[in-house]
């Protein structure tokens, strides 16, 4: 999971209005139009990949609910990074459910060895959360993400 307020060069006490300023700056640095002229192939990449991430970040923390919802979770992902991770699953291994009440996503679900679930909601993949607890026992999973952005 990244830390998009440091990817935007910002603080996460920052209103909207600096979090936009920040962005508009770092996407006019990295847009790859920008670096068509200068620089190498690998510089271009590099590039590229910033600006993707910049791209990302700005999504997520411009919408005020996903913005909540990553808050939250980065908390979390900070309160639980110094336990054990147990194993290392690819997001793909996760057999997903629709959830019936309307409008609510899907959950994702991985069976723990203990016979409990570590869960996933739409939002948490959405923010990559990448460090997931089981439902019923102490283990800790790391989740896997591809590099390419939906």
């Amino acid at each position: 999971m990244e830390d998009l307020y440091n990817t935007l060069e910002c603080k996460n006490c920052d209103n909207y209005e600096d979090l936009k300023k920040s962005y508009q700056k770092l996407a006019l640095k990295f847009h790859p139009d920008k670096q068509s002229q200068v620089g190498s192939d690998e510089e271009k990449l590099k590039s590229t990949d910033m600006f993707m991430r910049i791209n990302r970040a700005w999504k997520i923390l411009s919408d005020p609910n996903l913005r909540q919802k990553y808050d939250a979770a980065w908390t979390q992902r900070c309160l639980v990074q110094d336990w054990p991770i147990q194993d290392e699953v690819d997001v793909d291994e996760f057999v997903q459910e629709d959830i019936e009440e309307e409008g609510e996503g899907s959950q994702f679900f991985y069976t723990c060895r203990c016979g409990g679930s570590y869960i996933l909601h739409d939002s948490d993949i959405t923010l990559r959360l990448d460090v997931v607890c089981c439902d019923t026992c102490s283990l800790t999973i790391r989740v896997l993400y591809p590099d390419t952005d939906d």
